[in-house]
């Protein structure tokens, strides 16, 4: 778990970044975002019975920080398609584990990302 924390800590400390927004559009940090949201994919798909719970609690404050991201790469493919994969992810490892306060939690954050996905 304490490996996961790293990725975790890594991944806000650069979205929370107070020059976020300039910065992320250097190819350095869209391709950290990028390999980032991959391993978050494969924590995603990690999922069982008795790890849902945990897994889903790690996940959220990424999840999180995802809709932000959908509207800082809105004109970047490649990050839009991996922010929704990690969703779908989520949701197709998890949906059978969680309970309904959780669904509903990240029914809600992804309901959050698509709308970020309107054109202004």
């Amino acid at each position: 778990m304490q490996l996961l924390q790293t990725l975790q800590s890594y991944f806000l400390g650069i979205c929370q970044q107070p020059d976020f927004t300039k910065s992320s559009q250097k190819e350095p940090i869209k391709s950290q975002i990028q390999s980032l949201l991959e391993s978050f994919r494969g924590v995603a798909l990690a999922s069982n019975l008795r790890n849902a719970r945990t897994l889903f609690s790690y996940l959220m404050p990424v999840l999180t920080n995802c809709v932000a991201l959908l509207n800082v790469y809105r004109n970047c493919p490649e990050v839009v398609v991996l922010v929704l994969e990690l969703y779908v992810d989520l949701i197709d490892s998890q949906i059978t584990y969680l309970d309904e306060v959780s669904c509903k939690k990240c029914l809600f954050a992804h309901d959050l990302s698509g709308s970020c996905l309107l054109p202004l």
